[in-house]
């Protein structure tokens, strides 16, 4: 298996195996020596921190955009996302954004102890006038939030 580990893999104790990958965004938002223990022991078992081209962020970041997750996803879900995408491998995350980006890319999700997510798609409502609209921002007709919904 080949794998791109998001950082909520590093909460859980689930074994690996095979080829799995991370960012050093990743890494850094590890704080809690917990996280930071597994992370050395992924290390030692062959977890390789890799940063993904520009070219691939921002492909992720355009497609994240069309999807309706551009406002939700992290620059470190991105980053994620791009690895993945560049080293045609799955990714190992629980988080349901990051998760709906990569089923609408076609990258392969593996949900660590939740039920995946299936292709949300979103719908922006206005929080004034109720009005819909097919992005994020003010409201064409009456200036208030945009707010997003399942649709």
């Amino acid at each position: 298996m080949k794998a791109v580990l998001d950082t909520s893999v590093f909460f859980s104790s689930l074994p690996l195996s095979g080829e799995i990958y991370t960012t050093p965004r990743v890494v850094a938002e590890l704080r809690d020596l917990r996280s930071k223990v597994r992370f050395d022991l992924l290390s030692e078992t062959g977890l390789q921190v890799r940063e993904p081209g520009r070219e691939a962020v921002t492909r992720v970041k355009e497609a994240a955009i069309r999807c309706g997750e551009g406002e939700v996803l992290s620059e470190t879900d991105l980053e994620v996302l791009a690895l993945a995408v560049e080293l045609s491998a799955g990714i190992l995350t629980d988080d349901y954004a990051l998760q709906n980006a990569a089923y609408r890319m076609g990258v392969p999700v593996i949900p660590l102890h939740q039920k995946g997510a299936r292709g949300f798609t979103w719908q922006y409502r206005c929080t004034g006038c109720g009005r819909s609209s097919a992005g994020p921002g003010e409201c064409p007709v009456c200036g208030a939030p945009m707010k997003r919904r399942l649709k």
